[in-house]
């Protein structure tokens, strides 16, 4: 997530969203647990559930429209097809865009999968 969140830093997180079935909004940080429970990482919401989602020469695109994201300081060449999420699924990627989309963890989460959102 740098250089929004740096290694090492300290946060905040909180469930109450998830608790009370509420659905994280596009820009939110969220935590994501690893496959067997272990542990979490951080990415921030992309797409949301029934959105498609595209990416072309490092930019954006929400079912079809260039999307704004004032987070990503530095882009590179980033592209991918369009993915249509699922009626519980998520677009989730970290900010440093300089990074290939292939050397990230960046793609499609369930909701089950989400542990909550980073509030700082």
């Amino acid at each position: 997530m740098e250089p929004t969140i740096r290694n090492g830093s300290a946060g905040l997180a909180t469930r109450w969203w998830i608790d009370a079935q509420r659905n994280p909004e596009r820009g939110d940080i969220v935590l994501i647990r690893r496959p067997g429970n272990q542990g979490f990482y951080l990415k921030r919401v992309l797409g949301l559930p029934g959105e498609t989602l595209a990416f072309k020469d490092g930019v954006l695109f929400i079912n079809g429209q260039m999307e704004s994201e004032p987070w990503v300081r530095t882009r590179s060449d980033w592209t991918l097809p369009p993915v249509r999420l699922g009626p519980d699924e998520f677009f989730v990627a970290g900010d440093n865009r300089a990074v290939a989309i292939y050397e990230q963890t960046a793609g499609v989460v369930h909701r089950s999968r989400l542990g909550g959102r980073l509030i700082f």
